[in-house]
């Protein structure tokens, strides 16, 4: 396939004395456009910063309902910097992260699309 779009494939067997099955019908949908960054992260608990909050709450913006939304404590978003996930319901998520030793944290947020 050359991009993105609804792709068919059709197949049918033969046996060895040449008897042909029902043909099937399959679709699959190509996507490889990845979805837009998230478009803002805010403090929901604490409020404010800095704040004692070990597990603070962060609304996540600019998200599309369905999409698989990751809270990172690093700018790669690398498994190792994830603090937190959950499935976006409408344009914005709140996550809570995960417990954080007493430091100062940058929180960056990646969306994924469910294709």
């Amino acid at each position: 396939p050359n991009g993105d779009g609804t792709y068919y494939i059709h197949v049918e067997a033969m046996d060895a004395a040449t008897n042909l099955s029902t043909v099937v019908h399959i679709s699959a949908l190509l996507d490889n456009t990845a979805p837009a960054a998230p478009s803002a992260l805010s403090l929901v608990s604490p409020s404010v910063s800095p704040g004692s909050d070990s597990t603070p709450t962060l609304k996540v913006s600019g998200v599309v309902a369905g999409q698989s939304v990751s809270l990172h404590t690093a700018g790669t978003c690398s498994a190792g910097s994830l603090r937190g996930s959950d499935t976006a319901s409408g344009t914005d998520v709140d996550i809570t992260s995960s417990a954080l030793a007493e430091a100062s944290y940058t929180f960056y947020a990646q969306a994924t699309d469910v294709a």
